[in-house]
């Protein structure tokens, strides 16, 4: 367990808050906190922004009377060497898409469009 884990384990335990560990892309994980209301979730998100080194992130959804939310925590460094890969697989695949789609454009098959791209854009061994 990372020194951020464990400072996220022990935020959790001195609050008596409930989490999992959720496992992400690219070698990277987050601890995931249910909210049960609205002001449980909001003195959770407040208190863990707090934290130094940690990135608090939040997801809430309410519609027709039922409301749901989730604090996710995560290594602040971690989660930023996530999204540099992220981001860099989103450039990769938008400049494929555009390769992709010019060659179907110019007439060639999708085939030979699709290693064309691969060949100017190749997808990573590993993310």
């Amino acid at each position: 367990m990372t020194a951020a884990e464990k400072k996220i384990s022990a935020f959790c335990a001195r609050r008596g808050l409930a989490y999992e560990w959720q496992a992400l892309k690219c070698n990277g994980r987050r601890a995931v906190v249910e909210s049960l209301d609205r002001e449980q979730h909001a003195a959770t998100l407040a208190a863990a922004r707090r934290l130094k080194g940690i990135r608090a992130k939040e997801w809430t959804c309410g519609a027709g009377g039922v409301w749901e939310g989730r604090v996710y925590l995560q290594d602040a460094a971690d989660g930023e060497r996530i999204d540099a890969i992220l981001a860099a697989e989103y450039e990769r695949n938008q400049n494929w898409n555009q390769v992709y789609h010019n060659c179907i454009v110019d007439g060639l098959d999708p085939s030979t469009a699709s290693r064309r791209a691969e060949a100017l854009y190749p997808t990573p061994a590993a993310i």
